[in-house]
């Protein structure tokens, strides 16, 4: 993992990165180049940007209520008023609403996005086990199912309204000029635009 600067390490440490480092390579291909399989890695990161009191390192009981499908509170919570609300991207609730499109999605994809997600589940829970040994009495079978349907749900979210930044690298043995994922995001501001009354007007980049 490269950073740009002291500054952007510890950030990043304190928000996402001491829940990962210590099983970063679960998100690399088993291959001889060790590509990332970034929509696995993001979907873990969203979870862990939301989940976790960082001051505590203990999990969110709001966000594990945001999870519990069953519960009237949690359907209540999520509700956003398009009339007196605010949009803020940085609300969970406008990550939570994205379609995932789970019910046209090819079955025996949602069976491999359901067997990852419950292994990042436990895979989280052992790393705030790690962190805090408070935890072990904290998280039993319910926190890591909430924990699973969530990252379940950001994979499926990831699919259809992540984006990626890449760079052109040059592959000396093959003369080609090949793109190389730097970072990617869920930009829940994006998917509003282009599911919006004018959907996709307009959309500029501007290089520095």
């Amino acid at each position: 993992v490269s950073f740009c600067s002291e500054e952007c390490r510890s950030e990043a440490w304190i928000k996402y990165h001491k829940y990962e480092c210590m099983i970063f390579d679960n998100f690399y291909e088993p291959t001889s180049k060790k590509q990332q399989r970034s929509h696995i890695l993001l979907a873990y990161r969203t979870t862990v940007l939301s989940a976790i009191n960082k001051v505590t390192n203990e999990l969110d009981a709001e966000f594990l209520c945001y999870q519990d499908a069953k519960s009237e509170e949690a359907k209540k919570s999520l509700e956003i008023d398009i009339k007196s609300d605010f949009y803020d991207c940085l609300d969970y609730r406008t990550v939570y609403s994205l379609e995932t499109h789970c019910a046209m999605a090819d079955a025996k994809v949602n069976l491999s996005r359901s067997i990852k997600s419950v292994y990042l589940a436990k895979s989280l829970a052992f790393v705030l086990i790690e962190l805090s040994e408070s935890n072990r009495e904290t998280i039993g079978q319910r926190e890591v199912v909430l924990l699973a349907v969530a990252m379940m749900r950001h994979m499926q979210t990831v699919n259809c309204n992540a984006y990626e930044t890449v760079e052109n690298f040059r592959d000396c043995e093959r003369r080609t000029w090949e793109p190389r994922n730097v970072g990617g995001a869920i930009y829940s501001t994006v998917s509003l635009v282009n599911h919006s009354c004018y959907p996709n007007t307009v959309r500029h980049s501007y290089p520095e």
